[in-house]
């Protein structure tokens, strides 16, 4: 098969999208793939290796109109060296309208990751009509119904996300862009109620930053409720880092933190790659686990329930630690390495 792999950005300084270079990396190298050419808004990234064409649609400024042009522009230029087989738009709906000419003249399978606990009423209608293909990790993550969709799990770099013994910094940490979808304020009323009930201070780093104007007024908010329930001392903005030292950062926490309803984040998912025990507020993400890990990482969506679970795990004992930590490893190995998510991918668009 020949690939078209679609995305918003490849650049290694772009921490929320750098594992889409694994990605793409992974799909290339899988021997049912016979070439890759990459489609992306954004230019200025590092070349991907021997025989992996990227195609950067703005150079500079340039309008929505011109950007258009070139997607269209690139799309012949590939055209004209071989047939596309599969179009794999990554994370980007608006792409599916792009592609229809080609889905429909030429009969190119157009495949959509999208992996998010939300979808507004445009991209859901995206997804169910102009792709052929909608893939996600779990049922958590399906947000909505539509007949295309595949469930394929999902995939971690174990190259990079791995279990090293690493002196402990912090108790808990939270990753993602600090926004008001990810409920922060729920992990610091947790923290309220872990210091009342359980007599514990327990400490938290945020690695993640605001990055719109209703994103800084909530990060404003958070500091300023960090500091009214006097929990300065114990949470730590480290702001936002890049990947490459996400492993690091998070193999010095004891335990990883999430309070999104639905589903998990990819974040979470590398948080246990490293061997970090969870603490996951989405009663319907249980089909993300199994050997009773669920029992211990899920718990309701409230403050009260996302305190008794941290303490749960940060008190559990080193047997029931161990134990953790084996069927984590157990887990991941068997449903989360990026080479198996391939394999799924690439068998459910043969």
């Amino acid at each position: 098969m020949n690939w078209v792999f679609i995305c918003e950005s490849i650049q290694e300084d772009r921490p929320v999208l750098a594992d889409t270079r694994a990605r793409i990396r992974a799909f290339a190298d899988h021997p049912a793939i016979h070439s890759m050419s990459v489609i992306t808004l954004n230019s200025g990234a590092a070349p991907l290796g021997q025989g992996i064409q990227v195609h950067a649609l703005r150079q500079g400024r340039q309008s929505r109109l011109r950007v258009i042009w070139n997607f269209f522009i690139t799309w012949l230029r590939i055209g004209r060296l071989q047939r596309v087989d599969v179009a794999y738009v990554y994370m980007c709906p608006i792409y599916l309208l792009l592609l229809c000419p080609m889905r429909w003249l030429l009969g190119i399978k157009v495949a959509m990751w999208y992996g998010h606990t939300s979808a507004n009423w445009f991209n859901r209608f995206l997804i169910r009509n102009f792709s052929d293909v909608w893939l996600t990790s779990n049922q958590s993550m399906a947000t909505f119904k539509s007949a295309n969709l595949r469930l394929v799990g999902h995939g971690v770099d174990r190259n990079k996300f791995n279990p090293m013994n690493e002196r402990k910094k912090f108790d808990l940490v939270t990753v993602g862009r600090v926004t008001p979808v990810k409920k922060i304020e729920v992990i610091l009323d947790a923290l309220e109620k872990c210091r009342s009930l359980y007599g514990r201070n327990y400490t938290l780093n945020i690695i993640g930053k605001s990055t719109g104007p209703g994103d800084s007024q909530y990060a404003k908010e958070i500091k300023s409720r960090i500091n009214g329930a006097g929990l300065q001392e114990y949470v730590t903005f480290s702001g936002e880092i890049p990947h490459e030292q996400l492993p690091a950062a998070l193999r010095c926490c004891r335990a990883f933190v999430f309070t999104v309803p639905g589903g998990i984040g990819k974040a979470t998912l590398e948080a246990m790659a490293c061997g970090l025990p969870l603490v996951i507020a989405s009663p319907g993400a249980e089909d993300f686990f199994d050997y009773g890990l669920e029992d211990w990482f899920i718990c309701a969506e409230d403050a009260h329930s996302v305190a008794n679970c941290i303490n749960k795990v940060l008190q559990a004992s080193e047997p029931e630690l161990a134990e953790i930590h084996q069927n984590m490893e157990r887990l991941v190995l068997e449903r989360y390495t990026l080479d198996k998510f391939v394999d799924r991918v690439v068998g459910t668009l043969s």
